[in-house]
């Protein structure tokens, strides 16, 4: 492969020539450090990235088609202004996070973290992983390709950023193990399409219940009253929180509604559809934050800054 940019002399002993990991650039290794993930990065490229790694070959082209770095817009401090360009996929199917997002503002453990810049695709806009950057190992997969989830690389109604959608019908997702023990509490950006179905089945089952909006959550103590915070068609920012015992409860658009739970479990998450594809909903996410233990209101406050920055405050009002 070709090498780009300019060249530096070779070095005598340690001080070789070596490639940024990212951009493709020889350098000294003097001049090269590793970043959080381990890989070699240059100046041009300081910090590096937060989570994946560019092969030589497609670092090049990435460089060569979006040269243009432009500062942060969503609380990270090596973010660009979208993922790389639209339908971006990597010589292993990964598009990835550009930002450190909300790692590291929680005090209670983030069990799963998914955005919609961070999918694996083993079919062009189809989603076969939804990438769990949280550091768990805990990704959301639709093994099948006949129930792979839409990616959407670019949506106007949200800032130009990606998502990953469900169709109603036959697509849905599901964690392959157990998130643990509760309370957990989930943080997430979505919108809904179209009438009645399962967005997240998580130890409660959170339902589109009308055509025109409303979610409530259902779980072995019953139902709860609407949210009539979900209007279709308008992004929102939703906050749930569910025990083991104690009180569930669901936050969006400033309409709050609780009820009380007895005796759940948390199972293997679903989303788009309750286990195995029943009740499939018309929804799109762009991002899902799951934590084991209830956050501060300050760390609220701090993902939802975050998640402003991001997305932009209409979401939050």
């Amino acid at each position: 492969m070709r090498t780009i940019g300019k060249r530096w002399p070779v070095g005598i002993g340690p001080d070789r020539q070596a490639m940024c990991s990212y951009c493709g650039v020889q350098w000294r290794r003097s001049q090269l450090h590793r970043d959080r993930s381990e890989n070699l990065a240059c100046p041009d490229c300081s910090p590096g990235l937060d989570v994946v790694s560019l092969s030589e070959g497609n670092a090049e082209l990435m460089r060569s088609q979006q040269p243009k770095e432009i500062g942060p817009v969503d609380g990270g401090f090596d973010s660009f202004i979208s993922p790389p360009f639209p339908g971006f996929v990597s010589p292993i199917g990964n598009v990835s996070v550009r930002t450190n997002g909300p790692t590291g503002r929680l005090s209670v453990p983030i069990n799963m973290w998914l955005r919609g810049d961070s999918v694996y695709q083993d079919t062009p806009g189809r989603v076969a992983i939804w990438t769990d950057n949280s550091g768990s190992n805990q990704p959301m997969i639709a093994r099948n390709a006949s129930v792979q989830p839409s990616w959407t690389a670019s949506d106007d109604t949200l800032r130009g950023l990606p998502t990953v959608s469900g169709d109603g019908a036959t697509q849905f997702m599901r964690c392959e193990a157990s998130l643990g023990g509760a309370p957990m509490w989930a943080w997430f950006i979505f919108r809904l399409n179209g009438a009645f179905g399962a967005l997240l089945s998580a130890g409660v089952d959170l339902m589109q219940i009308t055509s025109g909006g409303s979610m409530r959550f259902s779980t072995n103590a019953g139902n709860s009253d609407p949210n009539d915070g979900t209007a279709a068609g308008a992004w929102a920012r939703a906050i749930l929180t569910f025990n083991i015992s104690g009180t569930d409860s669901l936050l969006v658009k400033s309409t709050l509604v609780s009820m009380p739970s007895a005796g759940q479990r948390l199972g293997t998450p679903h989303l788009f559809s309750l286990n195995n594809g029943s009740f499939p909903i018309n929804a799109t996410m762009a991002e899902l934050l799951i934590a084991n233990g209830s956050p501060t209101p300050a760390e609220i406050a701090d993902i939802d800054a975050y998640g402003i920055d991001r997305y932009g405050g209409t979401l939050f009002a």
